[in-house]
């Protein structure tokens, strides 16, 4: 089977070398790879391990790698969703550089038959967390974290794409780190007309603004950076929603849900132009979610002063919702109080 070598870019992204055995040299020392546990997720694994520096244990590590049998059983998605993951990430490294808050390449590589990405191991991820055990102090300090780092990123024209709970790590400090940034992008990259961009109709995140996106790119017109910037803010208010209610997940699994019944119950949507199937699956979805949203919340009462913060998240108009300094200057009134 025929496939695409890595680009160029790829090439001579920065710390790319050659591994045999778990063992690679590189600037004159010798790394050796220890793995303590490997995942499947569809065809990638996902493995846990130390890293050693000439005999010395140096930190935890996570590599996530694909390996194909042989040429003729080559997954291209699988291979080529790695080499746009370390794209991705080379770019952001030379837009911001290194940030703790962020996952961080440490080293790549691969051959025509295998890839692989290294980076360091921040902790558990959100959804594998008990969130009883933080007060609520804790909680909305955890908030804060969130928005201001998804913030830095979109002031430099860095969208994550895929914010979910198992894509956010909590370390023992209490940190919040954003992983995954697989199918993360840049601004430009969707403003380049030679592009044929692609976008999944089922709106799996979540936002209308995916889609807004979608038919401005396909309609020829220019789309403006505050609609980019609101664009997560339904990831957000869940993953916000989640963390206050002590169930990470409750949202996005409820995500899947309404958007399944939606589409089995209106199969005849995809006969339907791009712009009437999009209304009626973000309509029916925003409603159905702030309801949600909405009723949970009242049972909680001391949560009721953040339901105006994440019904307003969950508009579907993005230029009634408020930016994140906005955002973030009410929920530092609610902390006074708490």
């Amino acid at each position: 089977m025929d496939f695409t070598h890595p680009s160029e870019k790829i090439l001579n992204a920065p710390r790319r070398i050659n591994m045999t055995r778990c063992k690679f040299s590189y600037e004159g020392e010798s790394y050796k790879i220890v793995l303590h546990e490997v995942k499947s997720h569809n065809c990638i694994k996902i493995c846990f391990g130390d890293l050693y520096i000439n005999g010395q244990f140096n930190k935890q590590i996570v590599v996530k790698a694909y390996e194909s049998i042989s040429i003729n059983h080559f997954d291209f998605d699988a291979y080529t969703g790695l080499v746009d993951e370390i794209e991705i990430h080379t770019k952001i490294e030379s837009k911001i550089g290194y940030s703790k808050y962020f996952s961080h390449m440490l080293f790549h590589y691969w051959n025509e038959t295998s890839i692989g990405v290294i980076y360091d191991y921040f902790g558990t991820t959100l959804e594998k967390i008990d969130m009883t055990q933080y007060s609520p102090k804790s909680k909305i300090l955890m908030i804060q974290q969130l928005i201001n780092q998804i913030n830095f990123l979109q002031e430099n024209d860095i969208y994550h794409g895929d914010l979910k709970p198992s894509n956010i790590c909590i370390t023992s400090n209490e940190e919040i780190i954003l992983i995954d940034f697989g199918i993360g992008y840049f601004k430009d990259f969707y403003c380049n007309p030679r592009l044929n961009i692609k976008y999944n109709t089922t709106i799996t995140a979540g936002s209308p603004e995916y889609v807004g996106i979608y038919l401005a790119f396909r309609a020829g017109k220019e789309y403006p950076k505050e609609l980019f910037d609101k664009s997560q803010h339904f990831a957000i208010a869940g993953l916000i929603f989640g963390i206050l209610i002590n169930k990470p997940r409750i949202y996005f699994s409820k995500c899947f849900k309404i958007i399944n019944s939606l589409k089995s119950a209106n199969e005849n949507l995809e006969n339907l132009n791009l712009a009437t199937r999009f209304k009626y699956f973000n309509d029916e979805f925003c409603n159905t979610m702030s309801n949600f949203i909405s009723s949970e919340l009242d049972l909680i009462p001391e949560l009721n002063e953040f339901k105006p913060i994440l019904l307003n998240m969950l508009e579907y108009d993005y230029k009634k919702r408020l930016d994140f300094n906005s955002i973030l200057s009410q929920i530092e009134q609610i902390n006074k109080y708490i």
